[in-house]
């Protein structure tokens, strides 16, 4: 349970199984605060500078991974099976679509 394993579907129509490409995943970190330990060199950490960062709102890195690992924390800690999507587009040669996390229709809501 260190990681959360995130697959690929190659396909937006409703079963996910069908369309899983287990060839392509993304793993997210099980637990945040490994995450950043990972992320931040043990001088940033030790010398308080990192905290410092981050209740200032001044870290220099991108928060956008810290809040999809969250987000994957979540999901996986209610049940959820995580997928995503992405379209590559041969002409520009690159992702143009990109989704993150993706459902089955019939997916069970999430209350409070």
């Amino acid at each position: 349970m260190i990681v959360n394993e995130c697959f690929n579907r190659n396909g937006l129509n409703a079963g996910l199984s069908l369309n899983e490409d287990r060839r392509f995943l993304k793993c997210y970190m099980g637990d945040i605060g490994l995450l950043i330990s990972h992320t931040f060199s043990e001088k940033e950490i030790s010398e308080g500078s990192l905290y410092s960062s981050l209740l200032n709102d001044r870290l220099s890195v991108n928060k956008g991974m810290f809040f999809e690992n969250l987000v994957a924390q979540m999901l996986t800690a209610r049940g959820f099976e995580l997928f995503f999507y992405t379209h590559y587009n041969i002409e520009k040669h690159r992702n143009d679509i990109e989704i993150d996390f993706s459902f089955p229709t019939e997916a069970k809501q999430i209350s409070g």
